[in-house]
């Protein structure tokens, strides 16, 4: 089954669906509405290990709660990950506490908590395959994905 990944920095782009962000998706296609991503961290925005959110990239966040802001939509998925580094339960508590990190910052900066789902994927779905200290990086990641 071939994979689509959508990689992108800091951007927004709209998305007719992909498996990056929607696990119902089949042979590089979805079965979802579309949905449009207004934010993709920097492998910065969490050390190995971490949940706390690096404050050298809060301004990539600002952003994304300006644009949530300004298009006010009905749901605001927070999506975080981990690197392949220790045991996949762990690491799948720690991308929901990235997720949740992420989300609280939403909700400090006036997004509506109740629009907000946070929702952490382990190590499951790999942004960078290598196993390299700069590809596990790209793996310590959050998306936030706005319908």
């Amino acid at each position: 089954m071939k994979k689509q990944i959508l990689a992108l920095v800091m951007g927004t782009a709209l998305l007719s669906g992909c498996s990056y962000l929607c696990e119902e998706c089949q042979d590089g296609t979805c079965a979802a509405e579309p949905q449009k991503v207004v934010f993709t961290s920097a492998p910065t925005l969490f050390a190995f290990n971490s949940d706390q959110l690096n404050t050298a990239d809060k301004d990539a966040l600002d952003k994304a709660v300006k644009q949530i802001k300004a298009e006010k939509p009905s749901k605001v998925l927070v999506k975080a990950y981990a690197d392949s580094t220790g045991p996949a339960e762990y690491n799948l508590a720690l991308s929901q506490r990235r997720a949740d990190a992420v989300a609280a910052y939403l909700v400090k900066e006036g997004v509506c908590k109740k629009s907000i789902t946070a929702k952490g994927y382990g190590s499951t779905t790999a942004f960078d395959a290598k196993e390299t200290a700069a590809g596990r990086a790209q793996n310590r990641r959050a998306v936030i994905v706005i319908d």
